[in-house]
């Protein structure tokens, strides 16, 4: 039950920086629409004066813009944002909760049945976050973002690693980065897909979130003392 609540443990943590690099992503990603469709406006209102033997042009050029502008309200960027917004707080402080046990799992404070409830406990409690978010509103996966994730992740738990782990580690690392350009002129999408098939990665046998992917390749679990006889 250890090593599953770590692999458990570490999964949440990529989950918490995905949310982060797409909330970011989707701030971006709405300021720049706005900006695009308000310079667009003006350089047409002031093109007006200037082209006047076009004015039909500009015309449609306007009703164009005034399409444009009513389907950004419709776009998912604002409601990604807001969604996030929201979600980020509740999943970052969740997820403190579970590492914040993790000293008495690795200390043998906690038998193996006390370990599986409190596992079960958090995974209800995230599920339950992730529920409450994306019902009306998708989000869509992002591979640069997913290998992002991945390396925070991966620096995070370096530390607490011992040599021999963090010699493991960095074996799974570079089969990831192996596969990264091996597979990188094709679409992001279809990039994620093979690699995730790739037969050479492991990947972590932890619960696989809602919304969010699973991490690309597992973090070896630091030395423990055996749990607490039940």
């Amino acid at each position: 039950m250890q090593q599953q609540y770590w692999d458990s443990m570490v999964q949440y943590a990529f989950v918490s920086y995905y949310y982060k690099y797409r909330h970011d992503q989707c701030i971006r990603s709405n300021i720049a629409s706005k900006i695009i469709v308000a310079l667009a406006t003006i350089g047409t209102v002031t093109s007006w004066t200037i082209w006047d033997n076009f004015s039909w042009l500009l015309a449609i050029v306007i009703v164009i813009l005034q399409i444009a502008q009513a389907a950004k309200d419709l776009l998912p960027f604002q409601d990604r944002v807001d969604e996030l917004g929201k979600m980020r707080p509740a999943i970052d402080e969740l997820y403190q909760k579970i590492f914040s046990k993790w000293k008495e799992v690795q200390e043998g404070q906690l038998t193996n049945s006390e370990i599986s409830k409190l596992e079960d406990k958090f995974s209800h409690e995230w599920q339950s976050i992730e529920l409450e978010y994306f019902n009306k509103v998708n989000l869509p996966e992002r591979f640069l973002t997913i290998f992002r994730a991945n390396n925070a992740t991966d620096r995070d738990f370096e530390s607490m690693l011992d040599k021999e782990g963090r010699k493991e580690l960095y074996k799974l690392r570079k089969g990831i980065l192996e596969s990264f350009f091996k597979y990188i002129g094709f679409w992001t999408v279809r990039l994620g897909k093979r690699l995730s098939r790739r037969p050479g990665v492991k990947r972590p046998s932890a619960i696989i979130t809602r919304n969010a992917p699973t991490k690309l390749n597992r973090v070896p679990m630091p030395p423990v003392k055996p749990a607490k006889p039940e």
